[in-house]
């Protein structure tokens, strides 16, 4: 905050603010909008994809992408339930309800999908726009791994709800990660 005030970037310190203000309501324990289901979801999903990309969007452009920003929203909004399934007792016996809660396993998985479907739209109709059709085809393929262990992850749970455990969301997570950085870090270096 202090160097975005220094550089006079008054855009990056109003979304650095923001974004620490509504992470700390997010858990502090006399508001915690963890606790309610939808407001927890936009939570993360506004300021931890849109503000968060438009933040590091600035610092290099002076221009916001708002179709990547809306795409990072859309991925950090279908990771996050998922990121809670496994916790569902947990997370009732602490006096919060939240939104794979609210989807049940089943729901959770088809509105993660959902999310993920439109955030791949995002992308590819942005580097469509822009001609670079080596992009889409990257993202798309660095997509395969995390798309089948999505889908594997589904039918388990779908068979035994047990195996909704911290296990198999963290290799969710760690898969998905891998994939996707794999593929903004190629799509990147196409670029030059």
């Amino acid at each position: 905050i202090i160097l975005s005030l220094f550089f006079k970037n008054y855009s990056i310190t109003i979304l650095l603010i923001s974004y620490i203000a509504f992470s700390r309501l997010y858990s502090y324990r006399k508001i915690r909008l963890k606790q309610y289901p939808i407001i927890g979801f936009l939570t993360v999903f506004i300021f931890q994809g849109f503000v968060i990309f438009c933040t590091s969007n600035l610092l290099f452009t002076s221009k916001i992408n708002f179709a990547m920003a809306a795409a990072s929203s859309c991925l950090i909004g279908s990771m996050y339930p998922l990121s809670q399934i496994y916790q569902h007792k947990q997370d009732a016996n602490d006096g919060v309800k939240t939104l794979s809660m609210l989807l049940g396993y089943n729901g959770t998985f088809i509105f993660s999908a959902i999310l993920f479907l439109i955030g791949t739209m995002l992308i590819s109709f942005y580097y469509f726009s822009a001609s670079r059709i080596a992009a889409i085809n990257t993202y798309l393929l660095c997509g395969v791994p995390v798309i089948i262990y999505f889908f594997y992850w589904f039918y388990k749970v779908s068979q035994q709800t047990s195996n909704a455990n911290f296990k198999n969301t963290m290799l969710m997570n760690l898969v998905s990660c891998i994939c996707l950085n794999t593929a903004f870090l190629l799509i990147y270096f196409l670029k030059y």
